[in-house]
């Protein structure tokens, strides 16, 4: 079966939209805040 692969590959493109969207995140706050 390849649900595990799928379920990793849907994982992994998770993680990265979320690290990409903390990163905007951060850099917002780091604007509002200087």
């Amino acid at each position: 079966m390849l649900v595990p692969a799928i379920l990793a590959e849907t994982f992994r493109s998770l993680n990265a939209c979320r690290r990409m969207g903390e990163g905007r995140f951060i850099g917002g706050a780091q604007l509002l805040l200087a």
